[in-house]
């Protein structure tokens, strides 16, 4: 994700209050809250659990339900001060084919229906699906030079009552060859 900053703007770091049950998921998410006069905006960067298949009790999903759930109160608790949200992470999630990503792979995996209550609870909507999306996977397993496997695990997400504000929103999937 590029911020572009200019001195004039007020930004700080912020987080909420965790509680001591959930210290441990304190640190896969920060807030950046961005003031310009009467424009708020709060970007988030989150990181979720990945789903282990050898985790047979599933701890992932418990990790994954706490962090869903603290990010879910403080997005709605920034909405209600005024901000407009932007979030942009690793979420670990598999959605398959939904409106406007109809391209992609239709596996889901145990995160998405976490993932997608935090967005419609918050009211966001996925930027991938908008028309002035390009670029879909994020994730590559390669094998023999050859790639076995394309996913979309990461995800950009703006509140759903500012969608017509983006212009363009890229993913440069040959930038992993360079890297």
């Amino acid at each position: 994700m590029t911020i572009l900053y200019r001195n004039n703007l007020e930004a700080h770091r912020w987080t909420s209050e965790v509680p001591d049950s959930q210290k441990y998921i304190e640190k896969e998410r920060q807030w950046l809250l961005i003031n310009q006069g009467h424009h708020k905006c709060a970007f988030l960067h989150c990181y979720a659990a990945c789903v282990n298949h050898q985790d047979t009790m599933k701890t992932y999903l418990d990790w994954n339900r706490d962090l869903f759930g603290l990010l879910t109160q403080e997005a709605i608790q920034l909405k209600r001060e005024g901000f407009i949200i932007l979030a942009m992470g690793d979420f670990n999630v598999r959605i398959g084919r939904v409106p406007g990503m109809e391209w992609n792979t239709p596996d889901t995996n145990d995160n998405q229906p976490l993932f997608m209550d935090f967005v419609e609870e918050v009211n966001l909507t996925i930027i991938k699906t908008l028309p002035v999306s390009r670029g879909s996977f994020t994730r590559f397993m390669d094998q023999g030079g050859m790639t076995v496997s394309r996913s979309v695990l990461d995800y950009g997400l703006i509140d759903s009552d500012y969608v017509n504000y983006v212009s363009n929103f890229y993913i440069d999937e040959n930038l992993r060859y360079r890297c």
